[in-house]
């Protein structure tokens, strides 16, 4: 084994410096001449705004890939423990990821230098408890921070500099949303509460009540008539997803029943779907009937013009197109 490993690092050593390559020799450290392997996956993928660019964090740092030719693009190092949290701004611009090594610490990425991508530095913003997820407001100016200490840190996404602090829940966030408009920014809890903010004061909205039931996840609907929540009720723990309509303040009728373990909602553009996504498996549902569509097994994250899906399983990447449900591509 010990020869096989030298012959292989030998034959690295002679190829070319073609792109396919590049990676191998991207923030070395001293005195090492190449890289072999890439880490291990340790978190969610995500997509960029345009679905082009592919985002992976590893036990190394997050590598940038190419989604059409699934080419390595950069490798941003300086996240490099076991944090799982990484987001696109609207733009593409701007990559966030939390520093796993220091937990109430996030980075920013300027990604819009493409010529020079694999040399981008970040810019560090400290919060005052440790984060556990980020989210980007629609046009986005705003980033959210969910802090362990039960608020929402609203802060400039350019400058980090702090716009406001939401707080009321009485335990952990488990999710937040911001509605397309810019206006709102909803926040559910494990405390069995979902709250809607006013992004530009800071104040609550709306209080929607669940009864004490711990809620896991929610989204808005495209048009943001409807916010969707997940919730585990009655002594039995039944996992459900529920409806909210946003304008009259009431629940719809509407109940999805046999969950499993969801930790995030998806809307479809035409809000004929609703995608539950959890750690294990993603499934679809139709939101008029109730009934399940489509079950994949393992975490998936959905492009945003809505042609493909991506799951990781261990050291790789599965491709699926969303239209069809069949698996197009696996890359290491």
């Amino acid at each position: 084994m010990r020869y096989l490993l030298v012959y292989l690092f030998t034959i690295l050593l002679l190829l070319p410096f073609v792109h396919a390559q590049d990676y191998t020799r991207w923030d070395l450290p001293d005195g090492a001449l190449a890289r072999l392997g890439k880490g291990s996956i340790i978190g969610d993928i995500v997509f960029s705004p345009d679905s082009k660019m592919l985002a992976i964090p590893s036990s190394i740092g997050i590598w940038l890939y190419d989604a059409q030719t699934y080419k390595e693009l950069a490798l941003l190092k300086g996240n490099t423990s076991r944090n799982k949290k990484i987001e696109f701004s609207p733009n593409g611009t701007i990559l966030v990821s939390v520093d796993g090594r220091v937990n109430n610490t996030i980075r920013l990425w300027n990604l819009s230098n493409t010529t020079d991508i694999v040399k981008q530095k970040a810019i560090e913003i400290k919060q005052k408890s440790d984060i556990s997820s980020i989210a980007f407001s629609p046009i986005g100016g705003t980033l959210a921070t969910v802090c362990n200490d039960n608020t929402v840190v609203l802060c400039n996404s350019h400058t980090g500099h702090h716009k406001n602090t939401l707080k009321g829940h009485t335990n952990r966030i488990s999710s937040i949303a911001f509605a397309t408009n810019n206006v709102m920014l909803a926040s559910g809890s494990i405390d069995g509460t979902v709250r809607l903010w006013n992004l530009k004061t800071g104040i609550q909205m709306h209080l929607l009540n669940t009864n004490g039931n711990p809620v896991n996840a929610i989204a808005f609907s495209g048009d943001n008539s409807i916010l969707a929540y997940n919730t585990y009720e009655g002594p039995l723990h039944q996992n459900r997803i529920r409806f909210w309509n946003v304008t009259t303040k009431t629940k719809t009728p509407i109940v999805i029943d046999n969950v499993h373990n969801i930790t995030s909602l998806v809307f479809s553009p035409n809000r004929k779907t609703i995608v539950g996504i959890g750690e294990f498996e993603t499934r679809i549902w139709d939101i008029k009937t109730g009934k399940q569509i489509q079950k994949y097994l393992g975490s998936f994250t959905i492009s945003p013009d809505w042609t493909q899906f991506a799951s990781t399983q261990r050291d790789k990447i599965l491709l699926w197109n969303s239209i069809t449900g069949k698996h197009v591509k696996t890359f290491t």
